[in-house]
């Protein structure tokens, strides 16, 4: 009986601990989000979504272009 109150506590233990990890970094990425917005000069909409658009279209998955 000992073992499986070990068992539950220690496997509780592990979820908090990866929740606390989980919310850590979705709050950094939000903040590197921000930070992103910040230097590529207020977001332009359109350029972004062009940059989106060009990296998209450039994927070359096995490496045909030379």
């Amino acid at each position: 009986m000992e073992s499986i109150l070990m068992g539950a506590a220690a496997g509780v233990l592990v979820a908090a601990v990866c929740a606390v990890f989980y919310r850590k970094g979705v709050r950094d990425g939000m903040g590197l989000k921000k930070r992103r917005a910040e230097e590529s000069g207020g977001g332009d909409e359109q350029s972004e979504l062009m940059k989106k658009y060009e990296m998209i279209m450039n994927y070359d998955p096995y490496g045909e272009r030379v």
